[in-house]
């Protein structure tokens, strides 16, 4: 999937930015997603304005436009919960028509307890990656 998430990734504006600028650069970026071509975050400055990260290059966090918004240094970025997150994580802002899902699984997944889970395949497991299926639950690849 494009769009990356983590928990607890948050920091503060290293320097101030105007509303024409299209990056921003933290304190610290660490706790952050590390994200390649086609991938991005969306971090909240300030606790008030949605912003999409689509590119990395340490500290600097490239914006997909201009931010609309001054804001001084030290103001706090998170990555958190948002509406766009969860519009794309559901397969886009229309929500209904496709769901989108990685070729190859690079790390572990499990199903929930009480869920079903469903993938487009094929699907590749990266060597040493499992995925776990409790009993009463289903995993289905189509």
């Amino acid at each position: 999937m494009p769009v990356k998430y983590t928990d607890n990734a948050d920091t503060e504006l290293l320097s101030s930015v105007a509303g024409v600028d299209s990056a921003l650069v933290v304190k610290d970026f660490t706790e952050f997603p590390v994200i390649g071509p086609n991938e991005w975050f969306y971090v909240t400055v300030d606790a008030e304005l949605v912003v999409k990260v689509i590119a990395t290059n340490g500290a600097t966090f490239s914006l997909s436009e201009a931010i609309g918004t001054a804001f001084p240094t030290d103001t706090p970025v998170e990555l958190r919960m948002c509406e766009e997150l969860l519009a794309d994580m559901h397969g886009g802002a229309s929500g209904n028509m496709m769901f989108m899902n990685d070729i190859v699984a690079d790390a572990d997944f499990e199903v929930y307890a009480g869920m079903n889970g469903v993938s487009a395949g094929p699907i590749t497991l990266d060597t040493g990656v499992t995925v776990t299926v409790p009993a009463g639950s289903t995993y289905t690849i189509v």
